[in-house]
């Protein structure tokens, strides 16, 4: 393949802004930053610390009214620009916590629909 193609990602879930403090652990260092989106699959996180793709991170942070979540991640892609930002996938979420994000995402969804 060549490698000027330019690759298409599609999402399997839907996400939602998410303008909040998270806290991060990468290799041994814990650090809190600024969420951006969130989707029960993952998330987008601004962070001034140089992540790779493929690294596993631990992303901390709360759903606003419902829980606290602490999820198993890994580094799926890296968005340069003014400030680098990272898109992870979680990888160990229990199904409750899932639930409350997707449950999460979708009253945003609606509340949207609704205002147009």
């Amino acid at each position: 393949m060549s490698q000027d193609r330019t690759y298409v990602r599609k999402r399997r879930v839907p996400r939602r802004a998410f303008n909040r403090k998270i806290g991060v652990l990468a290799k041994g260092h814990y650090y809190t930053t600024e969420a951006l989106e969130i989707g029960e699959g993952g998330m987008l996180f601004r962070s001034n610390t140089p992540l790779l793709e493929g690294q596993r991170v631990v992303v901390s942070f709360s759903i606003p009214g419902l829980v606290h979540i602490v999820a198993r991640s890994i580094v799926k892609y890296v968005k340069q620009g003014q400030a680098m930002s990272y898109g992870v996938q979680f990888e160990t979420i229990d199904f409750d916590a899932r639930r409350k994000i997707r449950s999460y995402v979708a009253q945003k969804s609606k509340e949207e629909l609704n205002a147009v």
